[in-house]
């Protein structure tokens, strides 16, 4: 190859899934030894986790809930605040 920089540039470019079959090789999860490390929780954990995200959620929408209200009052609102300015 040294003597043939086509092959050497052609080799050079070729993927490993190519290289493998050319050469008889088998290749066993290439690409999964990222996902290995991976821990599978428990369903305990997993609960955990959906409690926590619910009462994040509700913390969220009271607070959306306070915003709601003040940039848009409701009309129970507004007449309580009539009735305070008439007295």
């Amino acid at each position: 190859m040294l003597e043939d920089p086509d092959r050497a540039d052609e080799i050079a470019d070729e993927g490993l899934e190519d290289y493998a079959e050319r050469k008889k090789i088998a290749l066993a999860n290439p690409r999964r030894k990222k996902n290995m490390a991976r821990r599978i929780k428990t369903r305990e954990e997993l609960q955990e986790e959906i409690d926590d995200l619910k009462a994040e959620n509700q913390g969220l929408q009271d607070q959306l809930d306070s915003i709601a209200d003040i940039v848009a009052p409701t009309d129970e609102d507004e007449d309580e605040e009539e009735d305070a300015d008439q007295d």
